[in-house]
């Protein structure tokens, strides 16, 4: 739909921890993305609770796994 209506330069609204990926992606396809990235309403404090294992922990491991997957990915097929 954009290539038809010759947009090219479009703004990427997404979670700052898939930018860069995103980022990546949106570039692939010929598009010149302006990175809008959006965060969380309220980050904690840190506690010694966040060194304490979680399923929130395990939660945030997977998400960072699954972004550096995704670059390797998008880093190889240039």
């Amino acid at each position: 739909m954009l290539r038809e209506a010759n947009i090219h330069r479009i703004y990427l609204v997404t979670h700052d921890w898939h930018m860069r990926r995103s980022l990546l992606a949106f570039r692939r396809f010929g598009l010149d993305p302006v990175p809008a990235p959006v965060r969380p309403p309220f980050t904690p404090p840190v506690s010694w609770r966040r060194f304490v294992p979680s399923s929130v922990a395990w939660f945030n491991s997977y998400i960072a796994l699954h972004e550096w997957m995704g670059l390797a990915y998008y880093a190889t097929r240039r």
